[in-house]
């Protein structure tokens, strides 16, 4: 959306509404993911889909795939209530040794900023990863498709994986109505129930 301008006799107000759903809320990762109806179990248990989608905007913002799934384990330890990690460790011993010394908050983030503190993030990649991610002071918002700009593809792929390619949801983005996404929402529908088998 275009900035609105506003001129007085001794002054200008220049104004522009954002959307705050423009992003993935890391938050979220505190609700459970519903079961994907009939999947089949299998050797190797696939990666929860919030999992996936997070670990890819990660590694889109600048970090490698081993320190990507560092920083989403890191994050979940942050985000939830208990003292242990996912394999049943401490969280305090992944934050042994961190200078100044701090534990994992074990609740929402306020801002997304506080990603930063996590031991494995690496600081240089906070400027493109706090395009992709977000912490909204609710933990099931939904990412507001309509709003995506064509630059955004990347977050709306990522919702996707292996389902939608950066320049397809580029294109799809682009080519979006005026009026709203409702090709992107059936679109959504088909890709959402693909991706869960």
């Amino acid at each position: 959306m275009n900035p609105l301008r506003h001129r007085g006799e001794y002054y200008t107000v220049v104004s522009q509404v954002e959307d705050a759903e423009d992003c993935f809320n890391v938050n979220n990762l505190l609700t459970e993911e519903k079961a994907a109806q009939g999947q089949e179990p299998s050797a190797i248990p696939e990666k929860p889909r919030k999992q996936r989608t997070v670990e890819q905007l990660l590694v889109n913002g600048g970090l490698d795939h081993a320190t990507a799934e560092q920083v989403y384990g890191q994050l979940v330890d942050y985000l939830d209530g208990d003292s242990t990690t996912a394999k049943e460790a401490q969280e305090s011993d992944a934050w042994a040794g961190v200078q100044p010394a701090r534990l994992p908050a074990n609740q929402m983030m306020r801002n997304i900023g506080e990603i930063k503190l996590l031991p494995a993030f690496p600081a240089a990649a906070y400027a493109k990863v706090s395009t992709l991610l977000c912490a909204l002071p609710d933990a099931n918002s939904k990412i507001d498709v309509n709003t995506l700009k064509p630059e955004q593809a990347t977050l709306l792929a990522a919702l996707f994986p292996g389902k939608l390619t950066e320049d397809d949801a580029a294109r799809l983005l682009a080519a979006r109505p005026k009026q709203g996404g409702r090709v992107l929402r059936r679109s959504a529908k088909r890709w959402s129930k693909t991706s869960r088998s």
